[in-house]
């Protein structure tokens, strides 16, 4: 989805007049989730549409700086480690969020009641935009700080006394962690996701699956330790991912050519172990430093400037068309 088709669809909902917004309460008790339709008094329906539309739009301006607007929004597997204000989201849905498309597809549902549900079990809110048929959900989780609590001293202004307030008060904010679209979901902060909504089993499945790939044991003497990284950091689980999907040189390059490129270079040979095996000569991963190195490597982030010959690490890689009149340096990698 490009940042353009995203932003048209949020001005569409904006200058919609049929258009509105509901809030939903989400709650979670283990690993069970209940949702409570928010009971909201109809003068505040399209302030609620106006306090998300207007941090939609503004966050898309975030994005626009930092993205070309007719690009697509990166996609989380294959983003590297630059900060972004947003991703696509293009993993398999963790069960974390299955409560999005259970919200999607049942608009319907109880409401909230102070009788029957505990505010402060409140783990988080879904504000949903738009109309039956065109909507957008957008998630925030909620954190404690944010609830007022009649346990806690809350006073308020009336006149000029200061009164205490008895009942609970939730604030809610418009900058929201993720955006739930038709099929499409855009993250916002990338830690919630890590820390709250299951990402971390997520990518943990995904990256075993990379470590058991064709082409990467192709290329290692076993990959066991890989394996144990993978279940304790999921940062270098999100890497390993990253390279199985768009490595330039994973599947692409033959794997003499990669151990020759490690040779050819004392900075990577000397952290770098290469072993003679059955099947020819493999690399072996013996720390996670080396692991991070090759890594690297296989993402093809050193690359070699044409006009002085020097070496550089480099994430961006930007493709220049050739011939291009107005490019000051040129890589290769």
């Amino acid at each position: 989805m490009t940042i353009s088709e995203f932003k048209n669809q949020v001005v569409a909902i904006n200058q919609n007049g049929s258009a509105s917004a509901v809030v939903y309460l989400v709650f979670k008790s283990g690993e069970d989730y209940a949702i409570r339709l928010m009971d909201v008094e109809n003068e505040s329906q399209s302030e609620i549409k106006g306090f998300y539309v207007n941090a939609l739009l503004s966050w898309i301006s975030q994005v626009e700086e930092a993205h070309d607007a007719n690009l697509e929004f990166p996609k989380l597997s294959v983003a590297d480690d630059r900060n972004s204000p947003g991703w696509e989201y293009d993993l398999e849905l963790s069960e974390d969020l299955q409560f999005l498309s259970d919200i999607n597809c049942n608009g319907e549902q109880t409401k909230f009641s102070q009788d029957r549900d505990d505010i402060s079990k409140l783990y988080g809110y879904v504000a949903v935009v738009g109309t039956s048929t065109d909507k957008m959900l957008l998630f925030k989780k909620h954190m404690p700080v944010n609830t007022f609590a009649p346990n806690k001293l809350c006073l308020f202004n009336d006149g000029t006394r200061f009164k205490r307030f008895t009942k609970t008060i939730i604030r809610f904010d418009a900058k929201c962690d993720l955006v739930f679209w038709g099929e499409n979901i855009l993250i916002k902060k990338l830690e919630v996701l890590e820390k709250y909504l299951g990402f971390h089993d997520v990518i943990t499945r995904e990256a075993v699956q990379s470590a058991d790939s064709p082409g990467l044991n192709t290329l290692l003497d076993g990959v066991a330790k890989i394996k144990e990284w993978i279940e304790t950091d999921v940062s270098f689980a999100r890497k390993l991912v990253r390279v199985q999907r768009s490595s330039p040189v994973l599947g692409r390059v033959g794997a003499d050519k990669v151990i020759s490129f490690i040779r050819s270079r004392s900075k990577f040979s000397s952290k770098i172990r290469i072993v003679q095996t059955d099947e020819g000569e493999k690399i072996s991963i013996q720390s996670k430093k080396s692991a991070a190195l090759l890594l690297k490597i296989l993402n093809d982030d050193f690359l070699k400037s044409e006009l002085t010959d020097l070496d550089y690490e480099s994430k961006a890689k930007d493709r220049m068309d050739d011939g291009t009149p107005d490019s000051s340096s040129a890589h290769e990698g």
